[in-house]
């Protein structure tokens, strides 16, 4: 079953609501030190009522390209927490601290650092990022680390905030064109912020230096298991928001601006946010069973955008269509059916990815035979192992 939206109008109540929000989080953030942010008109991107849908792989997709992953000792891929592209290699990082190379048809070419107190490794990995010119950078305690494309190790950046009086411990990160970085430490470790000091997002030199804060910290920030704080969409940042603020803001050297106001109509959150860094687990549970929130994994191609978001304890995917602006929502249920990627991660140019688990393929395989279909619109010739490296999905969107 497809839900296609109708335009509505927006509740006054809930558009006033959610403006004070915005205020309170974003008014007093800075694209520099002191200088106010410049505000911008958001595009409106309506999330219909009805939200548990199953869609059809044809209201998204044209067809979906396998890509088995080579699996041997050296490439054993656990679970898939962010992939990046550069030219004809995929970098792939898991969670258990690997970060691995292959090339764009699945072949396994190298890992990239590896754990250690030594030059050139990492006692963690948090994050990774690669820049225009295809050198890798991995973000660790206290540190940066600069590698080549080829994975040689070139130079650390160290970074100390204490002189600052700064607390940040960053979990993810972004390098700029220019050399410096964004950090984003949300509020880990941190228990207090009455004098209104700290930020969650800051942007600091090679030599750890801050220049820019972004966000002030009002009360605990949210931290997903996979690394999409951070996404690229035509040499622009995408920022995805704290818990409780449904925008989505748009990152250059011009300044932090609000770009996408995700409505989700009756169930915007209406409650406030309790200031401080008390636990506020009663408050999300009570907010969850009633309202829409948490909006992750936000990725944006030429025609569409995707995202996720929680509602009554169950994740959902949006695919919102520029050229119809209409909004597909489902939700997330893992089965054998495969009708549509379960989760996506990334984005190839203009096409979405996402990985699979190679039992739940197999099933659709044999699912399918017995129906005696032909795996369309799969494009897949190959044999698979339930005990594979997890499998890539190419999807191609449809452009309408």
């Amino acid at each position: 079953m497809i839900f296609l939206i109708n335009k509505r109008q927006m509740n006054q109540v809930i558009k006033i609501l959610n403006f004070l929000v915005i205020i309170i989080f974003v008014g007093c953030n800075t694209n520099k030190i002191g200088n106010p942010l410049t505000s911008s008109s958001c595009i409106k991107i309506d999330i219909p009522e009805k939200i548990d849908n199953v869609l059809q792989f044809d209201s998204i997709f044209l067809k979906m390209n396998v890509i088995p992953l080579e699996t041997t000792q050296k490439c054993l891929i656990g679970q898939v927490s962010k992939v990046l592209f550069y030219k004809e290699r995929m970098f792939i990082l898991d969670n258990l601290n690997k970060l691995f190379a292959f090339d764009t048809s699945g072949k396994f070419l190298y890992t990239v650092g590896k754990e250690g107190r030594g030059p050139g490794e990492y006692l963690e990995l948090r994050d990774f990022d690669i820049d225009e010119f295809g050198n890798i950078f991995i973000l660790s305690y206290g540190k940066i680390l600069k590698y080549s494309l080829d994975a040689k190790f070139l130079k650390t950046f160290s970074f100390n905030f204490e002189d600052s009086k700064v607390h940040c411990n960053p979990l993810e990160f972004a390098v700029k064109n220019d050399g410096n970085f964004y950090v984003w430490g949300g509020s880990v470790g941190i228990k207090d912020n009455s004098d209104g000091k700290l930020y969650a997002m800051y942007e600091i030199t090679d030599n750890g230096k801050i220049i820019k804060k972004y966000f002030p910290l009002k009360y605990p920030t949210t931290q997903s298991f996979e690394k999409h704080r951070f996404s690229r969409y035509k040499n622009v940042f995408r920022i995805e928001p704290n818990y409780g603020v449904n925008i989505i803001y748009s990152l250059s050297d011009e300044g932090l601006l609000p770009i996408y106001d995700i409505d989700f109509g009756e169930k915007n959150n209406k409650f406030p946010i309790p200031a401080g860094f008390k636990s506020s687990a009663d408050f999300k549970l009570k907010v969850d069973q009633l309202y829409c929130h948490s909006i992750e994994a936000f990725i944006e191609t030429d025609d569409w955008i995707y995202f996720r978001f929680l509602h009554k304890m169950k994740r959902y995917n949006v695919y919102y269509s520029k050229n119809l602006k209409r909004s597909f929502v489902s939700r997330f249920k893992s089965d054998s059916r495969l009708t549509v990627p379960l989760l996506i991660t990334s984005n190839l140019e203009n096409n979405l990815i996402s990985f699979c688990d190679p039992q739940l393929l197999i099933n659709f395989f044999n699912e399918d035979t017995k129906k005696g279909g032909s795996l369309n619109p799969i494009n897949a010739n190959f044999n698979i192992k339930p005990t594979d490296n997890p499998i890539l999905l190419v999807c191609l969107l449809r452009k309408y």
